[in-house]
């Protein structure tokens, strides 16, 4: 869910988003029922009621929406910033209940990825930290009902996203296959803040076992991210840190599009190519 407001007043074009369709009556639409979801208690600034004032909800988007600000943020967390924080750093760790450690910086940035979703990518709705119940690996039965973030798209589609803060390992890759699947999911998203290379990314399919043809797609920009697509499993570099977490998520959204248009198509690898796209084959 998103995390609400005390005493927000929500404007028209909020409306569909927070109420018409959010994530729970979506997947219960689905058949699947949403056990708990994220709430502030599990961010870096918890409240007793679980309700931010607007303020502060601007605030930790704002901070967590701008590159040199989240990785000053972590850097306090983690006792390494050399210099005085700026501004709006200062006011939230000075919150009185602010609780500073890495684990709830990553929660609170699984809430910015759905939020970010929301606000500049059109999404209906989202959510983070999201348990569902009933939902089990395919090879062994185990439940893997937990999700970082949810977003119901415009299309309707169901997008899931993991963030790795860590290096990902095959158990890693397979675990969140099993967890996309599972939910049928539109497109499942490994959002990783670790540099990865095509022989990283052949190795991990590889060792998944999946029989899957990996592509590196990316758009006619320096600056772009390029994404690593394997079936509906797309790999994404955006450190939760440093990176533009915007410019890699467009790009993603661009290519889980063009993936479509080139199914409904029947092209090979050139239709990415006749879209637009520098893409290339790596098994």
């Amino acid at each position: 869910m998103s995390i609400p407001i005390r005493n927000g007043l929500l404007k028209a074009k909020q409306l569909d988003q927070q109420t018409l369709i959010p994530v729970d009556k979506f997947l219960a639409s689905r058949g699947f029922e949403v056990v708990s979801e994220g709430t502030t208690k599990q961010t870096l600034l918890p409240k007793e009621l679980d309700f931010w004032e607007p303020n502060e909800l601007e605030m930790v988007f704002s901070i967590f929406d701008n590159i040199h600000l989240r990785s000053e943020l972590r850097a306090v967390i983690k006792g390494s910033l050399a210099s005085e924080p700026c501004e709006s750093v200062h006011k939230l760790t000075n919150y009185e209940s602010f609780k500073g450690n890495d684990k709830r910086f990553c929660t609170t940035f699984e809430w910015y990825v759905g939020e970010l979703l929301v606000r500049r990518f059109g999404a209906f709705s989202s959510s983070f930290s999201v348990e569902v119940a009933d939902v089990f690996r395919n090879n062994n039965g185990v439940a893997v009902g937990d999700y970082d973030v949810l977003a119901v798209l415009r299309d309707l589609s169901l997008l899931y996203i993991e963030c790795k803060t860590g290096g990902v390992s095959v158990e890693a890759v397979r675990k969140t296959l099993d967890r996309g699947l599972a939910l049928h999911t539109g497109a499942t998203v490994l959002l990783t803040s670790k540099e990865i290379t095509d022989d990283q990314i052949v190795h991990l399919i590889r060792g998944v076992d999946q029989p899957w043809t990996i592509y590196r797609i990316s758009v006619n920009s320096g600056n772009a991210p390029p994404v690593y697509r394997c079936g509906d499993l797309y790999f994404v570099k955006a450190d939760i840190a440093s990176s533009d977490i915007v410019l890699s998520i467009r790009t993603l959204l661009r290519v889980i599009n063009a993936h479509r248009h080139i199914n409904t198509s029947e092209f090979d690898i050139d239709g990415y190519r006749l879209l637009g796209y520098v893409a290339q084959q790596l098994s």
